[in-house]
């Protein structure tokens, strides 16, 4: 199976390592040039868990003439904004029947894709897999959890349980799911107490949980988030809040993705996180303050780092 990653961040590359260890040859594309030429000279770095560092060699791709042969299944790692550039610009390169699979963050990526391939070669879910970009040519595996993967489109690509066979080969824990949507609003709960919070007052995800004013500033969000889940026929649990709060003291000492963004100057992925709890409140109904807030203040942040 020719695998390709599209997304070349720290994710992005976890994956391809993993997916190297376990004999699959992927090829990494992305628009970050100066870590697919580190790559390239040097392999892949990788601070692992344990402490030891692992170095990966891998087919890097720095245009998509590059890629080659054609993908049979494609990876989406990209920021949830760029998905359908990025899906688009490696049309050409695949063939009718390559699967596309989002694990992305927020909501809204696998209609995104869909507006470019078929859903029925289209599968969505959500990892938590955790990862940080030290420079160019490193990376730090910030955290290990599973990773699930639905059909979005019944039938859906028949290739999903080999999909779930091939990443947990991979050290890759992965389980299959019919109802791939309530995961993906699971993990957008995590991310929606986490990365705004965090990123506007610059701490690791661990106060989120130790601090009382973050927490209530986190459990205010999730609850109008969920709100909003209900409001769309979704069912969140009673203890979504409690889940939420774990999953910020199991990643304590880490830098959420959106923190990392604005430290770099980056677009955030706010739109496709709070942003999109914002306009699905409108649309049912239900007021949404708290993540109107967060959203407008990352907003500003991201102005404020980029005049910077």
């Amino acid at each position: 199976m020719h695998i390709l990653l599209l997304g070349a961040g720290a994710l992005g590359s976890l994956f391809a390592a993993r997916l190297q260890s376990a004999g699959y040859s992927p090829a990494l594309y992305g628009l970050n040039t100066d870590h697919l030429q580190m790559v390239a000279e040097n392999g892949l770095l990788v601070d692992e868990l344990d402490g030891s560092r692992s170095c990966w060699q891998l087919q890097v791709c720095m245009a998509p003439q590059d890629i080659h042969p054609s993908p049979d299944l494609v990876l989406v790692l990209v920021k949830s904004y760029a998905t359908g550039t990025a899906v688009s610009s490696i049309l050409p390169f695949c063939h009718e029947q390559t699967v596309f699979v989002t694990v992305q963050n927020g909501m809204g990526n696998w209609e995104q894709i869909a507006e470019y391939v078929l859903p029925s070669r289209i599968l969505a879910g959500v990892t938590a897999q955790a990862a940080t970009m030290i420079e160019p040519g490193r990376i730090r595996h910030g955290g290990s959890g599973p990773t699930v993967l639905g059909a979005v489109h019944d039938p859906g690509p028949a290739e999903l349980l080999d999909l779930v066979r091939l990443l947990n080969q991979a050290g890759l824990e992965c389980e299959a799911t019919g109802r791939v949507e309530d995961h993906i609003w699971a993990k957008l709960f995590v991310n929606i107490g986490i990365n705004a919070v965090t990123a506007l007052t610059v701490v690791p995800n661990g106060w989120i949980s130790e601090c009382k004013s973050a927490r209530k500033v986190a459990e205010a969000a999730v609850l109008e988030a969920m709100e909003v889940a209900k409001a769309r026929g979704s069912h969140p649990g009673a203890d979504t809040v409690d889940k939420v709060m774990r999953v910020a003291q199991a990643t304590a000492p880490n830098h959420s993705s959106m923190l990392q963004d604005i430290q770099g100057a980056r677009r955030t992925e706010v739109e496709a996180i709070n942003g999109v709890v914002c306009r699905w409140g409108r649309e049912c109904g239900v007021s949404t303050p708290v993540n109107m807030v967060l959203r407008n203040l990352i907003q500003v942040m991201e102005q404020k780092r980029r005049k910077e």
